[in-house]
């Protein structure tokens, strides 16, 4: 699964603070669906579901192991009271039979993972199965997320300004002590590109603290930032380009 298929799994799987319907209880899968049917919730509601099968519970993991879906430890639960969302329950519901209930934010890895899974597990038909559902799903909640790129959404930070005529005047310095004679050519060179690097960090540091506040904030998603950490396409180091 790539691109278009991982941002839908992605925006699918995420979690909205604030949505309707957040912190109601569900006793089964249906009732979920016909209060989603009815509007009662909303795709990235948080809810508590009654659940009793077989779980994949990622977000109880350490953060490193949550998109290592083949190695996630599976268990069996009976009114097991789960912690999960109205569009997750939306995705385990398009998937297979075979495949336990997969509770967690999927990304690109995690959904790879979750193919590589079913593959050792079930063989090639399931497999195919599973792939064309992801494909279904990705589609389609890439569609209806109605994902879009403006320019306001790549955030410059305010201390932007303030890091970059600090860089320049530590570049000013090291000019002048290679004036002075006081160091080599060479050692001006690793200096000025030090200085650069670390410039470069900081405001790369400091643009995703603002994104992620604005999200907080405004209660919505970033686009870039949600292509980027999806995996569906780009990388963080292409946005603080």
């Amino acid at each position: 699964p790539s691109q278009d298929i991982v941002l839908g799994c992605y925006y699918l799987t995420q979690e909205r603070p604030g949505a309707k319907g957040e912190g109601r209880a569900f006793s089964s899968t249906n009732e979920v669906l016909i209060a989603y049917q009815s509007g009662e919730v909303e795709t990235l509601t948080r809810i508590v579901l009654r659940y009793s099968g077989r779980l994949i519970d990622l977000t109880t993991l350490p953060p490193k192991d949550r998109e290592n879906v083949a190695r996630a430890p599976e268990q069996t639960v009976t009114n097991y009271r789960l912690i999960t969302t109205v569009g997750r329950v939306i995705f385990n519901d398009h998937l297979p039979a075979d495949i336990p209930f997969l509770n967690g934010l999927l990304k690109k890895k995690g959904l790879q993972s979750l193919v590589h899974y079913c593959y050792l597990r079930h063989g090639n038909d399931r497999t195919v199965e599973l792939v064309d559902a992801l494909k279904d799903l990705g589609f389609t909640y890439a569609t209806r997320a109605g994902i879009s790129i403006g320019v306001d959404d790549m955030v410059v930070p305010p201390e932007k300004a303030v890091v970059v005529d600090k860089a320049r005047a530590d570049q000013i310095d090291v000019e002048q002590q290679y004036l002075d004679g006081v160091i080599t050519n060479g050692e001006r060179y690793n200096k000025v590109i030090a200085i650069w690097s670390d410039a470069t960090e900081r405001v790369s540091e400091a643009m995703f603290r603002e994104m992620n506040r604005i999200e907080r904030e405004r209660r919505e998603f970033n686009p870039i930032l949600m292509m980027a950490d999806s995996g569906a396409r780009g990388s963080k180091q292409q946005m603080r380009q």
